[in-house]
């Protein structure tokens, strides 16, 4: 049997119990900024997740904008889920080969300048694709652009995409940290019904609409699954053909 070894000395070492901590105050808010959540500072588009490409340098006056300088608390209608830059951002998967950061941005034009709910010409702002070329973030003016590019999930970017069954469309998703705002219970009625349909829970967006389909006959369809908040058929204004609905339920 070894034999056991002696207990070395340790009168020399510091009690870990009585050892003088470094007081980092990782908890406590800078100055000026003890009115702003963790959640507002994350909408603000400041902290990304790690990882996620960012459009530009963190300027911490952009946070600061948002504090009331004789308050010194976070102005609230500045830091809603709408504003902030995860909302106004959507990721593509599946891109085609060799795609440039140039041509994603021209697509996503392409595809919503003409149609009665975006912001104006040309929406998409911005393209960043990832060095592995597994994803691009892509980046809008408004919220509501982001979200109707979100319903051409699945479109076929070239050709190649287009009519093979073999080879799937854009994969568009929202960033993992995009909060979905409340439903707004002030929205302005038009015969009980919204013609602005806002991001909530209660939001659906209906794709492949049939062109021969009337305005009417999409409303009295959804209508059956309850009773609409809101309801709007997106529209090209030059042909006035429709290629997407979207609906709330109150």
């Amino acid at each position: 049997m070894k034999k056991r070894e002696p207990t070395p000395d340790l009168s020399s070492y510091v009690n870990i119990q009585s050892r003088k901590r470094r007081m980092t105050q990782w908890d406590i808010k800078p100055s000026g900024y003890d009115g702003i959540t963790a959640e507002q500072a994350k909408l603000s588009g400041m902290f990304p997740l790690p990882g996620a490409p960012r459009a530009a340098p963190m300027d911490p006056s952009k946070l600061a904008a948002f504090v009331s300088p004789t308050t010194g608390t976070a102005s609230t209608s500045g830091l809603q889920p709408l504003n902030s830059k995860q909302a106004k951002r959507l990721f593509i998967y599946n891109l085609p080969d060799n795609v440039t950061s140039e041509e994603i941005v021209e697509f996503f034009n392409l595809q919503l300048n003409g149609l009665n709910v975006v912001s104006g010409i040309n929406p998409c702002l911005s393209a960043q694709i990832a060095n592995n070329h597994e994803y691009a973030l892509i980046e809008f003016k408004t919220a509501e652009d982001a979200t109707v590019a979100l319903a051409m999930d699945g479109i076929g970017m070239r050709s190649a995409q287009e009519g093979s069954p073999d080879t799937a469309g854009l994969s568009i998703r929202r960033p993992k940290d995009y909060i979905t705002p409340s439903a707004d219970e002030t929205a302005m009625l038009v015969d009980g019904i919204s013609s602005v349909v806002n991001d909530s829970p209660y939001k659906l967006s209906i794709t492949n609409i049939p062109t021969y389909v009337e305005e009417d006959q999409v409303r009295e369809l959804v209508e059956t699954f309850g009773a609409l908040r809101a309801f709007v058929l997106v529209k090209d204004t030059s042909t006035d053909q429709h290629r997407v609905s979207s609906c709330a339920f109150g």
